[in-house]
Order: structure tokens, then C-alpha cells, then sequence
């Protein structure tokens, strides 16, 4: 399916196609804004770069489509934009605010020649943000969209547009003809009043979030009894959060989900509800303990690097295989080397997350003359405890649990770890 077929099968679909706030849209008012949109970008040629910037909203939805249809190449973004970006992705438009904007920048970039080529509109998603050395991933879009069924439901948009989580949640909304629910804000409180409201069926989130909600009001616990599916995806998921996610809504379906902005979103499946292992049902291998994976949603190539002809994409992603199954178990840069010694910090937050009164653990390496690196914990409690009592209780529980080398040097209480963007841990930030 391409994106005019998706497009072309909304025509006479009855339904709510979103709702923001208080205001509600039906698909009927998408199509039709669409269409008035198309006209209002006349003076943008087919093929050319356009940066669509802005939070999700019905008016922008229909501004992603009408580029989509006009074979454009889009570059969803949200916040503040620099030069350098827009140099690197070569954008030649800019929509902000509604209003249509040139910015003539040249758009020769080879990657953007085919997707001309292949009559194909295309999709630039920046993996690493803005800050540090943005790198612009294209796409055609037609790859990203797959046959689904149609199941009609209320579905959250938690995850952010501009990245491969929060793009796939629009067009599964869009290919199931379903109903996408928008947040004004990603606090707790509000997404657990929002999905009450609206009787929201699914909700694709974060294992950060979902620890947050593990541990929100624990003795009252929050019903959602609408929520049919959480799924969950961007880092990986203890064990044990996912077995007690599972104990407190026993109505709730888990499905973990696997993709990065390279590969699109894989086609996996979870051994069970409470496991955190999954199937790949696309071709990978798993060398020297790192996961490669060759995806019909694969990426057209990066800007500005060459272009790799084999089909396979190396994650950097660790793993580990349990027959046919697999578990995930972090980036291979965030590997700890103690002395020669190779520690994964995923391991250790796992076990030290289980301990009582742990509400939040990030581990992370940190340089010392001796042994090159050593294991740092960031902790935060969920009641007051002196360093020195978590400490020895630590202490005694990892013992048994972990070889001693991986067990924290350094342990230091916060009162909270800052996430980033797409609402992970922030390892960049402690």
C-alpha cells in the first residue's frame, strides 16, 4: 500500500478521526481539509524538502498529509531548529504556524534524487537531536506503511511526531481507521485524566512512563478500564516492572515493540504479556553479541554518508538469544569497562530497581586512573534514606545477585533523573 491508496480509502469513512482538547474531528473533516490544504501549496513542487514544524494537531495532520500526497519530503519536527539542520537536510520550505515559508536551500542530495526516482514521497526523521551532530535519516514513506486491519480505536499519541515511535502511531491510527487522542502535556496526571476521558484503547508509551505509573497512588491503584494495550518500546524493560505492570492490570494487553529510526518499526511479537523476550519475524543475525537487522522499512540511506548496498543495518543494540526468542539489553556504548571487565548497565539497573523503596535507577560509567571506568548508580527513593542505610542494603542484596565488579563504586541520591524528549532516562544529564 502507498500513501495515496491509504488516503484514498478515507474518502466515505464515518468516525472520529481525533480529538484535541475539547475540539473532536471526524474523518469526513479530514479529507475535506486535506484537499483545501493541497491547493494551498501550489507553489511547492513535487519532491522538494519541507520542514513541518510544530506540535501535533488536527491542521497539522492535514498540512503531513497534503505534502505526503504532493510527493514531498518531510521533515517533522517540534521545537527550536538551527542552521546547521536545515543546511544538512537541505530544505527548500518551511511550515510553521500554518504559514508557507521559502528558505531555498539547495536540494540535490542523492538520497532525495531517489526517492524522485522511485516516484515516492519521503520522510527525514533526525535521530540524535540538535544538539550533538543531528543526523538526518531518510525514508520513503510508502515503506513505512503496511497492511493493517481495521479495529477502530482511541489510540494516544504519547510518543513524539518526529520520531519513528510517534510517526508510526499516526499511521496505524490512519491505516486502522482508528481515533488519535492528543496530550497537551505528558505528565502523569494528565494522561491518566485523559485516558479516562475519552475511553482510550491503546496506549504506546515508554517503559519509563510505565514505571512512573507503577509506582503512581500504589495502594489506590489506578484502574484504566478502557486501555486494552500498552505497548511499549525505546529502551529496555526489567523484568520484574513488567511482571508487576502485569499483576496490577490484569485486563491490560503488554506488546513490546522493537525499531529505531534506520530500520522503521520491526515486525516482532512478545513471548508473553509479563516477558520481556521477543520473536523477530524479519531477517537479522546477531554478531559478536550485537543485533543486525534487514527490514522492508529499512532506511533510503543517511545525508551526507555513503550509502551502504548490503541491506543490513547494525542497531549497536546488545542482545542476548534464548532460542528462537531474544532479550535486548541496551546500547553497546553505554557498556561499562571495569578493568578490562565489561559491564552492562541495563543488568545492574534491573536488579537494583527491585530492591525496596528504589522508585527510579539509572547506571551509567564514569572514569577513574585505576580501573579506566567504574560503575556509577543515580538512585532515586520513594521515601527519605540515609545514603549510607540504601547503601549496605545494596550492598547486600547485589551481592548475591552480581559479580562483584559490577556491583556501584559510587552511589549518589537524587531527587530526580531528567529525561529526554522521547521520555528515557537521560544518560547524557547525570
Amino acid at each position: 500500500m502507498d500513501f495515496l491508496s491509504l488516503f484514498s480509502a478515507l474518502e466515505k469513512v464515518d468516525g472520529t478521526f481525533l480529538i484535541d482538547g475539547d475540539n473532536a474531528y471526524s474523518y469526513q473533516q479530514f479529507y475535506s481539509a486535506v484537499s483545501l490544504f493541497r491547493n494551498e501549496i501550489s507553489s511547492i513542487g513535487s519532491f522538494e524538502t519541507v520542514l513541518l514544524n510544530g506540535r501535533p494537531s488536527f491542521k497539522l495532520l492535514c498540512q503531513f498529509t497534503a505534502l505526503a500526497l504532493n510527493k514531498n519530503i518531510i521533515i517533522p519536527f517540534d521545537g527550536k531548529i538551527d542552521h546547521e539542520l536545515l543546511l544538512k537536510a537541505k530544505v527548500r520550505w518551511e511550515i510553521k504556524n500554518g504559514r508557507v515559508e521559502p528558505l531555498n536551500y539547495q536540494n540535490e542530495d542523492p538520497l532525495y534524487q531517489e526517492l524522485k526516482a522511485l516516484d515516492s514521497p519521503g520522510i527525514v526523521l533526525f535521530s540524535s537531536g540538535t544538539s550533538t551532530n543531528p543526523k538526518g535519516v531518510v525514508h520513503n514513506l510508502n515503506n513505512l506503511i503496511r497492511e493493517r486491519k481495521l479495529t477502530k480505536q482511541k489510540i494516544l499519541l504519547f510518543l513524539n511526531w518526529d520520531h519513528i515511535g510517534g510517526l508510526n502511531t499516526i499511521l496505524y491510527s490512519i491505516l486502522t481507521q482508528s481515533c488519535l487522542v492528543i496530550p497537551k502535556t505528558r505528565t502523569l496526571s494528565h494522561i491518566i485524566e485523559i485516558i479516562n476521558k475519552h475511553k482510550v484503547d491503546i496506549l504506546p508509551t515508554s517503559p519509563t512512563f510505565l514505571k512512573l505509573l507503577l509506582f503512581h497512588n500504589f495502594e489506590a491503584p489506578t484502574k484504566l478500564p478502557s486501555l486494552k494495550k500498552i505497548s511499549y518500546g525505546s529502551e529496555p524493560m526489567p523484568e520484574h516492572i513488567l511482571k508487576s505492570l502485569s499483576l496490577k492490570y490484569p485486563h491490560i494487553q503488554f506488546i513490546q515493540t522493537y525499531g529505531l529510526s534506520e530500520t522503521g518499526i520491526i515486525k516482532i511479537r512478545s513471548k508473553s504479556r509479563d516477558s520481556n523476550l521477543i520473536k523477530i519475524f524479519e531477517d537479522y543475525m546477531v554478531k559478536d553479541g550485537i543485533l543486525y537487522l534487514k527490514s522492508p522499512s529499512h532506511m533510503l540511506g543517511v545525508l551526507g554518508e555513503k550509502k551502504d548496498s548490503s541491506g543490513w543495518y547494525k542497531t549497536n543494540d546488545l542482545v542476548e538469544k534464548h532460542g528462537e526468542w531474544i532479550k535486548v539489553l541496551g546500547r553497546d556504548s553505554d557498556i561499562i569497562n571495569v578493568g578490562g571487565l565489561k559491564v552492562k548497565p541495563q543488568e545492574v539497573e534491573e536488579k537494583i530497581s527491585a530492591i525496596d523503596n528504589v522508585k527510579s535507577v539509572l547506571v551509567r560509567k564514569k572514569k577513574n586512573p585505576l580501573l579506566g571506568e567504574i560503575v556509577c548508580a543515580h538512585i532515586v527513593l520513594n521515601s527519605q534514606e540515609t545514603l549510607s542505610s540504601f547503601k549496605k542494603r545494596m550492598h547486600l542484596t547485589l551481592s548475591k545477585q552480581l559479580d562483584s565488579y559490577k556491583i556501584p563504586q559510587e552511589v549518589i541520591l537524587e531527587n530526580e533523573i531528567p529525561l529526554t524528549k522521547r521520555f528515557k532516562l537521560d544518560r547524557s544529564l547525570v
